[in-house]
């Protein structure tokens, strides 16, 4: 999760982080979300930021690595299975575990509480 230095220092993004906010209390959106690009671009700043702020509404948010893949799946599976409403999973690095896709699209029902990000 972003630290106050971080929060302070994120700028520039403020139209994607208000459509991230908008698919994260929005139920008709689709539960899984990937943010792609290439390295360096921010997508795991824009991650952290939403977290902050989905925790500071009150949701459950859970921040895994990709690159932690020996538990991060684990992990995943955990905070999927449980069944927590209202829960925000960020799944950073998603490219270093391959499984995950894989295991998102199993776990993760269309009509559930939680949401995924992928970045």
């Amino acid at each position: 999760m972003a630290g106050p230095a971080e929060e302070h220092a994120f700028v520039g993004r403020g139209r994607e982080l208000a459509a991230l906010e908008l698919w994260l209390h929005t139920r008709d959106e689709p539960p899984v979300l990937f943010l792609h690009g290439p390295g360096g671009i921010g997508k795991s700043a824009l991650g952290r930021a939403l977290a902050a702020r989905a925790a500071a509404r009150g949701l459950d948010v859970v921040a895994l690595d990709g690159r932690s893949s020996d538990t991060a799946v684990d992990e995943l599976q955990a905070a999927l299975a449980d069944g927590a409403a209202h829960r925000l999973v960020i799944v950073d690095s998603v490219e270093r575990a391959p499984a995950f896709e894989a295991l998102v699209r199993e776990l993760v029902s269309p009509d559930g509480a939680s949401r995924v990000l992928l970045a």
